[in-house]
């Protein structure tokens, strides 16, 4: 108690609440050790707190410290990575599932990361991380340790973050600075995930954007599980399907998005992308429908 002033305990021990978030504004340098040892009797879910949750906490806590700093915009990017540098000793302790938590929230942080961190910054620091996750692997196979039976191992911790690496080499590519600003951001923290690009697709084409630039994006990423024509299929199914509403708003809105749909594939007949028959696939069971109206 003497090294945690203010602390509520009784909310600390509701199995209902989140002790990580009780714990936060009372972590310091003077008290992390003591309370990561203390990790095993404070109830979480079904079972208790780990060392490696309440050092990933004060880490985030560490490495975010700077940007409440006034100038906190101004940072460099060497500043940025000795701040990572002096958060080491706590990052070394995660294990891999919380290692893989501390890069979403530092590195993919979606309010802070975009604003305050440069591409060039968040590949060191996760180059770094790397770095040591390999490291940690070469030294359990010559201590002859087998992985842990936690959510995820080194080894698959390595292959995500091989793929972030690629990910953040594509985020400044030209293809994807020639979108909007929302659309950069969008797809920079969506980490390579092909479920999570796909529907930034779909809005593009939605948008009015050609049909080509989606078919560069896909190539830039190279996803084999989906192709432009997938792509327009789907942001039709999702125009088509809100202009069976019958909410007026809701239909002048999509009509414009259908118009912008149409925009978008009208250069790409010539380039081979997708053809007329590919919209009118899906237009024809709709125009047949005789349970909707007329739009106009």
């Amino acid at each position: 108690k003497a090294s945690t002033s203010g602390l509520d305990y009784k909310m600390l021990m509701d199995e209902c609440g989140d002790p990580l978030v009780v714990l936060a504004p009372c972590l310091s340098s003077g008290n992390i050790h003591v309370i990561a040892k203390l990790a095993h009797q404070i109830p979480h879910g079904s079972g208790a707190l780990s060392p490696s949750a309440i050092f990933r906490v004060y880490s985030e806590l560490c490495f975010w410290k700077k940007s409440s700093h006034p100038a906190a915009d101004a940072v460099s990017q060497q500043e940025w990575i000795h701040v990572y540098e002096s958060c080491g000793d706590f990052v070394r302790r995660l294990s891999a599932d919380d290692l893989k938590t501390f890069v979403n929230n530092t590195i993919y942080h979606d309010d802070q990361a975009n604003s305050m961190l440069s591409i060039a910054t968040r590949k060191e620091i996760l180059k770094r991380i790397l770095k040591m996750v390999r490291q940690q692997q070469l030294k359990n196979q010559k201590k002859g340790e087998t992985p842990s039976s936690t959510v995820i191992t080194l080894n698959q911790l390595e292959t995500h973050l091989q793929r972030l690496q690629r990910h953040l080499d594509t985020v400044n590519n030209s293809v994807i600075n020639q979108l909007p600003q929302r659309f950069v951001n969008i797809y920079d923290l969506s980490k390579g995930d092909s479920v999570k690009i796909e529907a930034l697709l779909v809005d593009i084409i939605q948008e009015g954007y050609s049909v080509s630039i989606v078919n560069d994006i896909i190539k830039l990423c190279n996803i084999s599980t989906f192709r432009p024509v997938n792509v327009l299929h789907a942001a039709l199914d999702c125009n088509l399907n809100k202009l069976s509403s019958e909410d007026a708003d809701v239909i002048d809105e999509q009509l414009k998005v259908f118009s912008n749909i149409t925009t978008a594939i009208s250069n790409c007949d010539s380039a081979g992308i997708v053809c007329c028959e590919d919209v009118m696939v899906k237009i024809r069971p709709y125009c047949c429908n005789d349970n909707i109206g007329v739009r106009q």
